[in-house]
């Protein structure tokens, strides 16, 4: 069994591991995103984000956007923090599963406005708005062999900023 040195992991760890990111905007990159129940047992998206930009690059935020259909409020809340990622009325009117939709979260970008909350006397970051990112590229661009830009969507490619996607093919770095 492996000894480990506690005190040097803490020290590794560093402040940034205890405390929340400062309540502000930023740009940001669903890093994953899971489709889960919450404990009331309503269907739910679990989605930890990435913060891309600034001096807090890298961190990561969490939120779960909770599917509530005895919510009409809450319901208009989810759908919007959806259109901002990119997955809008037309996206929805396939019929998505659940899981399909956690999946082409993945890797969308966006900007969050987080804030700090308390909760069981810690302060914790929350996510109050989800909205499309600056530049309006809800997808990594990334450049392919032979210098074609593709935008990966949850396993999907789509070049030039077209609508039209295909399977990503194997071996690219997405």
């Amino acid at each position: 069994m492996t000894t480990l040195n506690w005190d040097d992991l803490r020290k590794a760890a560093g402040e940034s591991a205890f405390s929340p990111l400062p309540a502000a905007e930023y740009d940001a990159i669903v890093d994953n995103c899971e489709a889960k129940r919450s404990s009331s047992g309503k269907d739910m998206l679990a989605i930890r984000f990435a913060v891309e930009t600034g001096p807090h690059a890298g961190r990561k935020v969490f939120s779960n956007f909770v599917i509530s259909p005895d919510s009409s409020a809450a319901l208009g809340f989810f759908f919007r923090k959806m259109a901002a990622l990119g997955l809008d009325s037309e996206y929805f009117d396939r019929g998505p599963t659940l899981e399909a939709v956690a999946s082409d979260l993945d890797g969308r970008r966006c900007r969050i406005q987080v804030t700090i909350r308390e909760w069981n006397q810690q302060e914790r970051n929350d996510i109050s708005t989800v909205l499309p990112p600056a530049d309006g590229n809800v997808v990594a661009s990334v450049t392919a062999p032979g210098g074609m830009d593709m935008f990966a969507t949850g396993g999907l490619v789509t070049t030039n900023g077209s609508h039209s996607a295909t399977p990503v093919p194997p071996g690219l770095p997405f």
